[in-house]
This record gives structure tokens, C-alpha cells and sequence, in this order.
């Protein structure tokens, strides 16, 4: 009986001498499995806390608003609406049309207001109604035909004001908010080697965007705020534009003060 026993304490020895070993490895891939999940996860958030990214997404969403520097407003409610149309509008022709989609055969483009309207919802949600009216601009007008329900927009080269340069992104909960720099159209050029000229922008905005909860998101307040450190003092990384030396025979007439110098001293000598 003893020997049977000891036997069958031998079986089960030999059946289970694995269990541990095996019971370890699969514990260790368990582990590794949680901690590539956590970094990955861990990235993300980082990913997500940090838009540098994304700044030439933002830079393309807030360019029609920039583009002719609507007054602030801490929210919607507070903005002036024919400048809300003015940016749907800007957002609407600066975005992928067709070369004809709006032509007419007077040679303006007739855009229809339920367009102006879609612009409109992605520029800013949903959270305020766009308000139909004529657009009176810099150099140019949008002319609003109540009873068609379309707008009249003129073939006209027109420059924009400001273009946008996103100086930071910062993130809280489902909230960006985007420093904007200002940066005049004319201001910017480029030196003889095609480098960048570096400008100062005329000032800088807080732009607030929000959760459209579609995925996206729309701005919803634009402030005034003060330069960022790093843009108080401007880049000197570009080639700055540079003269040629003079050489001894290159130079200059005499001016019309120095002639009359020479002649006063010819007359006293």
C-alpha cells in the first residue's frame, strides 16, 4: 500500500514539474503584454497633450479667420456676425473647389447659402446660428441675395491682412488653446540665397477651440495675449541680406553738397 503511494506521488511529480515553470513564463508575457500596452497608452496621451504635430492643421483651420483679423471675443455670442460670415465664406473659398463649381455666366461666383451655412458649422459648431447678410470687406464685397438665398462673389485678387503662424498648443480635457502670431502679409521675403527673411509678427492671439463631438473641434473665443517668450526675440537663423563691397571703382558721384564745398574753396584759393 505504501509502495502504491509513493508511486502515485511519483506520477504527479512528474505530471506537474512543468506547471511552474510554464504558470512563470506566461505570468512574464502577461507583463510584458501590460507594460507594451501602458507605453503605448502612455504615448498616446503624450501625443495627445502635445499637438506640435498638428500645427500646420491648425495653421490651415484658423487661416480664414486670420486672414482679414476679425475683432476678438470671448465666445460666440460676443463675435460680430457679419465677421463670422465673412471667415465662413473665406473657409469656403480657400478650401478644395471645383475650378467652375460656382460660376455663373456673368462671370461672379453665386455660392449658396446652405454652403456658406456647412462653412460656417465647421469654422465654429453649431452652438450659434450664422446670420445672413452682405459682406462688406477689404476691397471687396459679398453681396447676400435674400430672396435666391445665395451670395455674389466677385473675381477679384484680394491680399489678406495676416496670415497665421501657431507659436504653441496646449491641451485641457477636450479644450486646445493655440497661440496665434499675426504675421502681415508683406512682411514676409526672402534674402538673395532664398532663405527666410525673419519677421516680428504685429500680435498674437489666444485661440480657443472646443470638441465639435464629431471628432473634430471649432473656435469658440479670440483673445488678445502677450508674445510668447521665445518670440520676443526675433530669429536671426536666416541669411540676412547682404551689399556687395565697394571697390574703388564703383564709387559714387560727388553729391551736391560736396560740389559746392569744392567750389567755395576754388573761389577763396
Amino acid at each position: 500500500m505504501a509502495e502504491m503511494t509513493t508511486q502515485r506521488r511519483e506520477r504527479r511529480r512528474r505530471k506537474h514539474r512543468w506547471a511552474f515553470p510554464v504558470g512563470l513564463l506566461m505570468v512574464l508575457l502577461a507583463l510584458v503584454g501590460a507594460g507594451t500596452i501602458i507605453f503605448f497608452c502612455v504615448q498616446g496621451v503624450r501625443d495627445l497633450a502635445n499637438d506640435t504635430h498638428k500645427y500646420d492643421e491648425y495653421q490651415e483651420f484658423l487661416t480664414p479667420v486670420v486672414m482679414f483679423d476679425p475683432d476678438s471675443f470671448d465666445d460666440l455670442t460676443q463675435a460680430k456676425p457679419d465677421q463670422l460670415i465673412n471667415c465662413a465664406i473665406w473657409a469656403l473659398l480657400t478650401s478644395d473647389l471645383e475650378p467652375d463649381q460656382y460660376l455663373s455666366d456673368s462671370g461672379t461666383m453665386i455660392v449658396p447659402q446652405a454652403d456658406v451655412e456647412k462653412a460656417f458649422a465647421g469654422l465654429f459648431g453649431t452652438e450659434i446660428k450664422p446670420v445672413h447678410q452682405t459682406v462688406d470687406g477689404y476691397g471687396y464685397q459679398f453681396a447676400y441675395d435674400a430672396a435666391a438665398g445665395t451670395y455674389n462673389i466677385p473675381l477679384t485678387g484680394v491680399e489678406p491682412l495676416y496670415t497665421p503662424q501657431v507659436e504653441s498648443v496646449s491641451r485641457s480635457g477636450s479644450t486646445r488653446t493655440v497661440i496665434i502670431a499675426y504675421v502681415a502679409s508683406n512682411q514676409w521675403a526672402q534674402d538673395r540665397t532664398g532663405n527666410m527673411v525673419p519677421v516680428l509678427a504685429d500680435k498674437y492671439m489666444r485661440a480657443t477651440l472646443r470638441d465639435n463631438g464629431a471628432g473634430g473641434y471649432y473656435l469658440s473665443a479670440l483673445q488678445p495675449t502677450d508674445a510668447p517668450e521665445a518670440a520676443k526675440v526675433p530669429n536671426t537663423t536666416a541669411a540676412p541680406v547682404t551689399e556687395e563691397p565697394t571697390t574703388q571703382a564703383e564709387t559714387q558721384p560727388p553729391t551736391a553738397q560736396a560740389e559746392a564745398a569744392a567750389d567755395t574753396a576754388e573761389t577763396a584759393a
